[in-house]
């Protein structure tokens, strides 16, 4: 986080957890992202975020999202992008 904080000083980072991956690894994820998102917060940077899919897609070949699916994660993320950062 230090390294893209020190190139983006002023930058909104938000930390996602993988579009793609399955219940387990979801959960596994989430765990990661909310101590690093909670550690950097709690050093002072309270432009970093965390946003968490709400389901896995992963319909298209080996495993990645169909074009379907692209519009709806792009979707669920916009609106957490507006409500969050006042977009």
């Amino acid at each position: 986080m230090g390294t893209i904080r020190s190139k983006y000083p002023k930058a909104s980072i938000v930390c996602l957890t993988s579009p793609m991956a399955n219940e387990a690894l979801t959960v596994v994820q989430q765990k990661y992202l909310t101590d690093v998102v909670d550690y950097v917060n709690s050093k002072g940077d309270k432009q970093v975020y965390k946003y968490f899919f709400t389901k896995s897609r992963n319909k298209g070949c080996g495993g990645h999202p169909e074009l379907s699916e692209h519009g709806e994660i792009a979707q669920e993320l916009t609106v957490f992008l507006k409500l969050t950062l006042n977009w």
